[in-house]
């Protein structure tokens, strides 16, 4: 990683009250990405207030961009 010997590591609690995790049983198909529809309120539209700010994690870049194009619909 070619990383320089002057690296400095912060370690760190997420222990904050605006942060949560989530964990949720898997209960569509992985590639339909539906078990993400719980981030979006039913009947969201466009000029309603924004749902809260949220982070998914993904190890696969092509499976993050589609759902971001997913979300975004």
């Amino acid at each position: 990683m070619h990383l320089d010997t002057k690296l400095l590591a912060f370690h760190t609690s997420v222990n904050h009250i605006n942060i949560k995790l989530c964990v949720r049983k898997i209960m569509y198909s992985l590639s339909s990405y539906q078990d993400l529809a719980f981030l979006i309120p039913n009947g969201w539209k466009d000029g309603n207030q924004l749902p809260p700010k949220f982070l998914i994690f993904f190890d696969d870049i092509q499976d993050s961009i589609a759902v971001a194009k997913k979300i975004q619909k």
